[in-house]
């Protein structure tokens, strides 16, 4: 399975990629600072880019089964979190993973 993995510099996306990995991933890390993730794998590819370009976020995920998002608003007033995975049928149309 490949999974692309946005945020994954961040506190709980460095903690996605390790357990994708480790379940035997080929994981794409989606960060601003790819310098900032300290993992280093022969499965993972560390790709720069920032999430308001959106062609290219499209690009990046292109060829992956699923998707998983970590983003925390960085001001202190507003510390919400949002996280969400999906995945990708075999007919190829993606869907909110549960669980």
């Amino acid at each position: 399975m490949k999974v692309i993995i946005f945020g994954a510099a961040g506190g709980i996306g460095k903690h996605a990629v390790s357990h994708a990995l480790n379940k035997g991933y080929e994981v794409i890390g989606y960060m601003r600072n790819p310098d900032k993730l300290q993992i280093n794998h022969e499965k993972l590819t560390k790709m720069k880019g920032q999430i308001d370009n959106y062609e290219e976020m499209k690009s990046a995920m292109n060829g992956v089964d699923a998707v998983v998002w970590w983003r925390r608003s960085k001001w202190r007033w507003q510390r919400t979190c949002r996280s969400s995975a999906y995945v990708k049928s075999n007919e190829g149309t993606w869907h909110q993973a549960s669980d």
